[in-house]
């Protein structure tokens, strides 16, 4: 196996009746003394439904450490979400334990300004369910796939609504694809690939790829069938995301991030139902809209100048009641940069790592 995808792993779920089923994929990362497990934000959303694991030198074990996600577009569901990360910090007893198949990628292995270009070449990696097998025993095997395809087009980014900053999109139609060995070979279906990896190959590939040294660019979480693709987010966000809770890591002269990539940014979202009672309440109602479809078109637009200046844009929900006690418990008036105030406070929290529990 190539040394770049050792650092992919199975990722399972043990429900309340240890009952252990395969969910997805992750990607262990070390960045100084900290080692990550990156994912997709919908392969974390099952932890709700019990424990998360990866395999260890004792078999599969629950994931010990900390947790961080975006949660999903308010009323959108995770469908919705083109952006779709999480990661785990795994606790160090965690890490030791690991099982020998898999190795932790450095940050020297990551690649956080790739430019894509139509015609460069990109691996999805991760272990689809169809290829999960579980004994009698309760023991597991899995197998690993990569899915190569083509970077895509801007149009086909437009289309699919995903943006070209955040995103990594690659044409891939199953039925035609080709085996290493240039034979015709249908792959099994991505599904499970989820929170795997993405690998950049060099620009210049040349003959030998046997030799060929692949970087981390990306976390896969989508395939849609329909439009011949596969679809995940850059590396650059996770970066982001980690930065947010371990700042520490990054203040070394030999560790380069890239202030360029796209930062977090909170965007209010009112409610439709409640937008008499908020005009009632905000001491600076003479300055909002007439209605609430003229702010949600106001908005809209300053989403997409804001996607224009490389910023992502995270809507989060206030509701009446919550700016109220807000600007009472602070005594500030009801305007419109208190609650700039309590959205940003939201989005620090939503961006805070959790103990696994």
């Amino acid at each position: 196996m190539d040394k770049e995808l050792d650092s992919v792993c199975p990722v399972f779920i043990r429900d309340g009746d240890e009952k252990i089923d395969q969910i997805g994929s992750g990607v262990l990362l070390k960045i100084k003394e900290k080692t990550f497990l990156l994912t997709a934000a919908h392969v974390c959303d099952w932890s709700e439904k019990g424990e998360l694991c990866i395999p260890t030198k004792n078999g599969i074990e629950s994931i010990i450490g900390y947790c961080a996600s975006i949660l999903a577009p308010k009323k959108l569901g995770r469908n919705k979400d083109i952006i779709d990360i999480a990661y785990f910090l795994l606790d160090g007893a965690l890490v030791e334990k690991i099982h020998d198949s898999f190795r932790v990628l450095s940050r020297n292995e990551c690649w956080l300004t790739d430019n894509l270009l139509s015609g460069d070449i990109y691996t999805f990696s991760g272990f689809p369910l169809t290829k999960a097998k579980k004994s009698r025993n309760n023991e597991f095997s899995s197998e690993l796939f990569s899915y190569s395809g083509e970077a895509a087009i801007p149009d086909k980014y437009k289309n699919l609504k995903y943006s070209e900053d955040s995103n990594i999109i690659i044409n891939f139609r199953r039925k035609k694809a080709i085996a290493p060995t240039g034979e015709k070979r249908v792959p099994p279906h991505p599904k499970g690939i989820s929170g795997g990896a993405i690998f950049r190959w060099p620009k210049s590939i040349g003959k030998n790829v046997e030799v060929i040294n692949r970087s981390l660019v990306g976390i896969g979480h989508t395939y849609i069938e329909r439009h011949n693709c596969l679809i995940g987010t850059k590396l650059s966000l996770y970066f982001n995301l980690i930065i947010n809770n371990h700042p520490e890591l990054f203040k070394s002269d030999t560790i380069h991030y890239d202030n360029s990539t796209p930062m977090f940014m909170a965007l209010i979202f009112y409610r439709k139902d409640e937008w008499e009672l908020l005009m009632s309440q905000f001491d600076d109602a003479d300055n909002m809209q007439n209605s609430w479809e003229e702010w949600r078109n106001a908005a809209e637009y300053g989403v997409e100048h804001m996607d224009r200046n490389n910023k992502l844009i995270i809507p989060i929900e206030l509701s009446a009641k919550e700016i109220n006690e807000y600007c009472k418990l602070k005594k500030l008036p009801n305007t419109g940069r208190s609650r700039v105030e309590l959205v940003n406070k939201k989005l620090f929290e939503m961006l805070k790592e959790s103990k696994v529990v």
